[in-house]
């Protein structure tokens, strides 16, 4: 058994990256959650008594059947102040506009169409434009047709934020129990950078169909001009425009959930592709990618460290560093697991343990393949100034 000045050194560095691997992590620094769970009871408190009228949009594209099932649980919401439902739903969509006629009667249902005719612009964003100028409220609480509130408390606990010294508010959307694994793990991994940002200081993003902004705002600064002919991205945009230092609010509580439904493959893929052609037209995406291409490095720099180290130790039968990559090997998996599980136990997320470790590894590949299929795509398939 060698024990040399080879031996220790490497076995110091192994020892000392894979403490380093564990700390530089997305679900380490969650410090931001606490502080926003305080903040949120005390808003509760204060202001539940003096909630402000809100505007809820939603836009439709061939959704009869979702807009069937769910309109009643927005409708139906525990909400004490005046509020609104705005369908916007396109033009010649009779079986909407059937449906819509069932609840023609509910005081807090409007609705209107995108004309056939509009061309050269994204339909999605028009939709969300022209329920923004419908609204008869300041506030306004975007969210798709894909989701469903967790309660008949989600206006009423969004609302809380609603102060004066705020303009948007970012909720949480997970996916339902039945989405992939990874899907689900990848969503609050990213949402872990996009609630950081907006509590340390301006909101850069979000992956959320969860977001409340003001109407004054969107309406001053032309809604989404500078990104409307890109036809995917109204959420991003619209924090990414808007959001000023320490004036986003994000609202964590389980009532102010949105449950989103499982993702197709296609679907999924075609969101990751999406935001990364929406990527160069947003700001502030410097200091966002440096703390995740960082948080890569502290992954993947240390387990290639540790393996080689092991592997070095076993060809020169140095065991005592073998033992201690091993040994370390084993501590970044098991801490790592450790972490992520409680930050995803935050958000009632339960996930098999085992797969935690790999799914983490498995992210900058994923995201390799998105970006390698962002670049053989068309281009055109991304905007809507298509001849």
């Amino acid at each position: 058994m060698t024990i040399d000045y080879v031996t220790i050194i490497g076995a110091g560095i192994v020892v000392v990256v894979s403490l380093l691997s564990v700390i530089i992590n997305p679900f380490f620094r969650r410090s931001f959650l606490e502080k926003a769970s305080r903040d949120e009871t005390r808003d509760e408190d204060s202001e539940r008594d003096a909630l402000p009228p809100l505007s809820v949009i939603i836009t439709l594209h061939d959704n009869a059947r979702e807009i069937e099932e769910r309109l009643p649980l927005y409708l139906n919401q525990n909400y004490p102040s005046d509020f609104q439902v705005i369908i916007v739903y396109e033009e010649g969509d009779s079986e909407t506009e059937d449906i819509l006629k069932r609840f023609a009667d509910n005081r807090h249902l409007y609705h209107t169409f995108i004309p056939d005719s509009s061309r050269y612009v994204s339909r999605k964003k028009l939709a969300v434009t022209m329920g923004v100028k419908a609204a008869k409220n300041e506030w306004i609480l975007l969210t798709a047709i894909e989701c469903r509130p967790a309660g008949e408390n989600w206006l009423r606990t969004m609302a809380c934020n609603a102060r004066k010294d705020k303009n948007l508010v970012l909720g949480i959307s997970k996916y339902v129990d039945e989405a992939k694994p990874y899907y689900r793990f990848e969503h609050f991994h990213t949402l872990y950078y996009v609630l950081r940002k907006a509590a340390k200081g301006t909101a850069y993003h979000t992956n959320c169909a969860n977001l409340m902004f003001r109407k004054s705002d969107f309406l001053a600064q032309s809604g989404f001009s500078g990104s409307l002919d890109l036809q995917r991205g109204e959420y991003n945009f619209l924090v990414n425009k808007y959001a000023r230092k320490h004036t986003t609010a994000i609202e964590t509580s389980p009532d102010a959930w949105m449950i989103e439904d499982r993702p197709t493959a296609k679907g999924w893929r075609n969101k990751h592709i999406h935001d990364l052609a929406g990527r160069n037209q947003m700001q502030r995406g410097l200091s966002y990618r440096l703390l995740y291409n960082t948080d890569q490095w502290a992954i993947h720099l240390p387990l290639l460290l540790t393996v080689s180290a092991i592997a070095f130790a076993v060809i020169t039968q140095r065991w005592i560093l073998a033992g201690t990559g091993i040994f370390c090997l084993l501590l970044m998996a098991v801490l790592r697991t450790l972490t992520a599980r409680k930050a995803l136990s935050a958000f009632e997320e339960d996930m098999p343990s085992w797969k935690i470790y790999p799914y983490e590894i498995s992210i900058i590949w994923h995201n390799l393949v998105s970006i390698i299929r962002y670049k053989r795509a068309d281009k055109l398939n991304f905007t809507s100034h298509k001849l």
